[in-house]
């Protein structure tokens, strides 16, 4: 407790030489802060930034999701004494405008900055949530039902008649067949209805299919040709899956893409490969 009862004296003492009008060692009225030599406890410093009527200088991120946003808030921000400079970090995926960066030697404080964060598109989560994984016979085909829409090869309406086939088999035993000219593997499927007789059929599912969608969010109209590749387990129990083997290279490409737009564009930044710099 006394030594809350000696900080709130100190404290106090700064705030009456502040509202005094008392010189301070460092700050002042203008900028709302001061810092005094306070007898017996060195240097304090009081604090009314907050109750100024406008900051004394601009600070924070502005963070947007495409390169177009980018541009309008770097437009809205700029002026000509402040460097126009951007870091295009590929790795996370960061497109940065610092706009009090370093100017030649003289520091900046690099606290104020415009940030492009490329976001997937729930479409892109939605096929990336499964790559790799294989599932269970009827949600495999509910999925690919619920996302044909998305495919451009073969076709959508191939795609649903893939689906349809596997819901219709859920009870059915399945084999792999042979490999066809097309690379795809048919299957065999065998489903016994009663002691006398049964039903039998095979599905010949791509080696591949290619999807259609954006990638990052703001994209609009960009879209990407995504080829997927067809894996399946005969099992028991048969499952499927499948893989998407160049999804980092795809966003990369989709990176890139929207920092040459912005590179393009008029009054565009100049723009550095590589992480922004911390703040000083």
């Amino acid at each position: 407790m006394p030594d809350r009862v000696e900080t709130d004296a100190v404290r106090e003492i700064a705030q009456a030489l502040y509202a005094s009008g008392a010189p301070a060692l460092l700050g002042g009225e203008k900028l709302g802060w001061g810092t005094f030599m306070v007898p017996g406890e060195g240097l304090v410093t009081h604090d009314e930034t907050d109750r100024l009527p406008d900051p004394a200088r601009p600070t924070g991120t502005i963070q947007v999701y495409d390169p177009e946003s980018f541009m309008l808030a770097l437009a809205q921000r700029q002026d000509g004494t402040r460097p126009s400079v951007a870091y295009a970090d590929d790795g996370a995926k960061t497109l940065t405008a610092i706009l009090n960066d370093d100017k030649g030697d003289a520091a900046g404080w690099r606290d104020y900055r415009v940030e492009m964060v490329q976001r997937r598109t729930p479409e892109w989560v939605a096929w990336l949530a499964y790559d790799g994984k294989y599932l269970p016979q009827e949600e495999f085909a509910e999925m690919l039902e619920e996302r044909a829409r998305q495919v451009v090869d073969p076709d959508a309406a191939t795609m649903l008649e893939i689906a349809q086939t596997l819901q219709g088999t859920l009870k059915a035993d399945w084999s792999a067949g042979h490999r066809l000219q097309s690379g795809a593997r048919q299957l065999k499927w065998s489903e016994t209805i009663s002691a006398s007789g049964g039903e039998s059929g095979t599905l010949e599912p791509p080696a591949s299919f290619v999807v259609r969608l954006p990638l990052f969010q703001g994209d609009g109209t960009n879209t990407t040709d995504v080829r997927i590749m067809f894996r399946f387990r005969i099992g028991p129990p048969f499952k499927l899956g499948y893989k998407i083997p160049d999804a980092d290279f795809l966003e990369r490409e989709a990176f890139d893409a929207s920092v040459a737009m912005v590179r393009e564009a008029t009054g565009a930044p100049t723009i550095i490969l590589g992480p922004a710099p911390h703040e000083s």
